[in-house]
């Protein structure tokens, strides 16, 4: 699969409670980037990141934080996850778009995110992806949305469940699950 171009310019969205969009307009100046990154050092805790990568583990310096939303902006799309009440970031989504082997004029999306521990429990996860699924419907060219879960991770699993995804068979090693939710099926 090649990548292709970002879809952060078009993806931007809103549920009931969440506000969602690129965090490349944040990074562009520098208060702004100091602000996010200050607010990831805050979101990206031991409990939250225990789960996630290496390369998502906590960040102990704002020095730290500028780094890794530098990694994390050069991997693919990056995007705020903000509650629309208090506009307080309390969690980001990240979107790795790939052309479709099945069709080059679809793409197949790679997601992960992650939530504030004061975020948790509040339905929001759901809430997330949900809009997230309703978006990439409504853009007409996402084929599958793909994410990758510690198997351990009972609580983003029955997310993803809820949201119409499936453990694919033979996806991963354990202890990681890959789950998708097909939106165009192949032809």
């Amino acid at each position: 699969m090649t990548e292709t171009a970002s879809i952060a310019d078009r993806c931007r969205f809103q549920t009931a409670r969440l506000s969602v969009e690129g965090w490349r307009e944040a990074l562009a100046t520098g208060a702004g980037r100091a602000a996010l990154a200050e607010r990831m050092v805050d979101i990206l805790t031991p409990d939250v990141t225990e789960m996630l990568p290496p390369k998502w583990q906590p960040l102990g310096s704002l020095d730290e934080a500028l780094e890794w939303l530098d990694a994390r902006a050069a991997e693919g799309d990056c995007f705020t996850v903000k509650t629309k009440d208090d506009d307080r970031i309390v969690g980001c989504l990240v979107a790795y778009a790939e052309t479709a082997e099945s069709d080059p004029a679809l793409l197949d999306l790679r997601i992960g995110y992650l939530f504030a521990r004061e975020a948790w429990g509040h339905g929001y996860a759901s809430e997330l992806i949900a809009g997230l699924v309703d978006w990439c419907e409504a853009a007409g060219d996402i084929r599958t949305l793909i994410g990758g879960v510690e198997e351990d991770n009972t609580a983003s699993i029955r997310v993803l469940e809820k949201n119409g995804f499936r453990i694919v068979p033979e996806g991963a090693e354990p202890p990681m699950v890959v789950m998708e939710r097909v939106l165009q099926p192949d032809t």
